[in-house]
Order: structure tokens, then sequence, then C-alpha cells
């Protein structure tokens, strides 16, 4: 499961400058709340309806894990720097999810529906 997005005007390379590779890892331990909060955020992007958004990231019952965390963890434009590439990858294989019984999605109305305290 893979999943690339790069923000407009990112990707041209620079010959002429010095590449490094940034790594993260991290693990999903709530699926519901990264596709909630990955739906939140596309639907904050202009012009975008429900729909759309379920083609891009699929639905609660059967998220696309890798593009919902590419929704969220696409990077911002950094000075002096042109991002090159931007992809998400499963490091294991992404089990596919049986849809809960009796019903379909319900995206979240605002943020505040969707974000849970972080335990500290």
């Amino acid at each position: 499961d893979q999943s690339s997005f790069l923000p407009g005007g990112v990707g041209a390379g620079d010959p002429g400058g010095t590449e490094f590779l940034v790594t993260i890892a991290l693990s999903v331990r709530d699926v519901d709340l990264l596709w909630r909060m990955a739906a939140t955020h596309a639907l904050s992007i202009a012009g975008l309806e429900q729909e759309d958004v379920e083609d891009v990231i699929g639905v609660l019952e059967d998220p696309s894990i890798a593009d919902c965390l590419a929704m969220l963890l696409v990077p911002k434009p950094v000075a002096g720097c042109v991002i090159t590439s931007f992809s998400v990858a499963s490091a294991t294989r992404v089990p596919r999810r049986k849809p809960a019984k009796g019903g379909s999605a319900v995206m979240p109305l605002t943020l505040a529906e969707v974000a849970r305290p972080i335990p500290r």
C-alpha cells in the first residue's frame, strides 16, 4: 500500500543542491481516528466534497491507510529547499477491514468531533 502526494511546485529537483533523505516511521493504532482526521483535513480543502474525499482516502469501513497518512503528513515547504519526493508505504502487509455491522460511515462535522486528548 503506497501513496504519494506533493504540494504544487514541489518535485523539481535542483541539480546543484545537496540531497538529504529524511525518514519517519510510525505505527497506526487507531485507523478510524486516522481516517476521520484525514477526512476532516481533506474537507477543509476548498472544493472537496465527501464523495471526493472518499475517492482519495477510501471510506471509513475500508480506508486507504497510506492515503490517509499522506493527506496528513504531506511536507510543508522548507526555506532554501526543494522537496523532490514524498511517499508513504506500508512496512508490512495491511489487512483488509471488514465493514462494521449496520451501516455506513458518517463524516465528522467538526474537528472537535474527531480529536481526542492525547494521553500523557
